[in-house]
């Protein structure tokens, strides 16, 4: 009961803004041994805040935690532009994504916090001008291609790699193809009709 009576208070508080005197009628037959009073670490004074604007972004920035990084959008950037903290973001939340899929949601989620800091376009331009070039090694069509040495796939990886931006040395080393076959994929796709 006390604590149904400690909801009903905040709610009242918030609803009338007046001093609030609360009684319970008990009708049991029993003698009555509810709590009446709630203890010192119960009671509610108040809270504190943590102003978002104070922290400073180089230590959201080098967070291993992708929600952190995201912050740092809404931190005091120090005087540094907008765009350099930005590009530091993004680049951070590549390096701890484990895919694509997970990197494109953290970004969604920038843009969103961006907004706050009417940064949005901002966010947007620098992502779309930024290479996507994620840790291979992590990618999951890539590990599931290889571990099965099926073509298909292998093919699928070659194509995304080389759509990501990476080397096609270091694209031959990780699917295990010679250097022509992944010149010969390249050469495919940048002889399709656009």
């Amino acid at each position: 009961m006390i604590y149904r009576m400690k909801e009903y208070d905040g709610i009242l508080q918030r609803k009338y803004r007046l001093e609030i005197r609360h009684y319970v009628v008990y009708l049991g037959i029993q003698r009555m041994n509810m709590r009446t009073q709630l203890e010192n670490k119960e009671v509610f004074r108040g809270f504190d805040v943590l102003d978002v604007s104070k922290l400073k972004f180089d230590k959201l920035i080098h967070s291993q935690i992708p929600e952190e990084i995201i912050l740092a959008i809404l931190s005091d950037f120090g005087g540094e532009p907008p765009e350099e903290i930005i590009r530091s973001i993004i680049e951070q939340l590549k390096t701890v994504s484990k895919n694509r899929i997970e990197l494109k949601k953290y970004i969604s989620q920038l843009q969103v916090f961006s907004q706050l800091r009417k940064l949005d376009s901002t966010t947007d331009k620098i992502y779309s001008s930024m290479p996507l070039i994620l840790n291979l090694e992590e990618n999951a069509l890539f590990k599931r291609g290889v571990s099965k040495g099926i073509e298909k796939n292998r093919r699928a990886n070659i194509i995304e790699m080389i759509n990501d931006g990476v080397s096609v040395e270091k694209i031959a080393q990780y699917t295990n193809s010679s250097i022509s076959y992944v010149i010969k994929i390249q050469t495919e796709i940048n002889e399709r009709p656009s």
